[in-house]
């Protein structure tokens, strides 16, 4: 894995960030899979290899199921982590998660590489 991808892992390059630290981040940490989450698949495959809770504060914690170190994930882990980098930090949204769950719904997010499901445990995913 290559150094940008190590720090990315970290939730952020804040090297290279100017002016104020962004309102919204996130960590790797384990998922509270009781609650609702968002999971995240990749190309046309149904399986989530990640998963972002609901947000702590401001931060989100964000798990991979698949191993972010392994030579054979480095697409996807690259894909994924870009997706999460710019719903949750980038796009500045004043709601991250409100957007997310309209995200889940459109065309757009049908037709990307990154796919996000809405998982409620109680109805599966949506």
């Amino acid at each position: 894995m290559e150094s940008n991808e190590t720090d990315q892992l970290a939730g952020a390059d804040t090297d290279t960030v100017a002016g104020p630290p962004p309102k919204w981040s996130w960590h790797l940490d384990t998922v509270d899979q009781t609650n609702h989450t968002f999971g995240l698949a990749v190309g046309s495959e149904s399986t989530v290899v990640a998963l972002v809770g609901q947000a702590q504060g401001h931060v989100f914690p964000v798990q991979f199921l698949i191993d972010p170190a392994d030579d054979q994930n480095t697409l996807g882990v690259s894909q994924v982590l870009r997706e999460i980098n710019h719903y949750l930090v980038e796009l500045g949204e004043p709601d991250p998660w409100a957007y997310l769950k309209y995200h889940a719904t459109t065309a757009s997010n049908l037709y990307s590489n990154v796919h996000w499901f809405v998982l409620d445990r109680t109805l599966g995913i949506k």
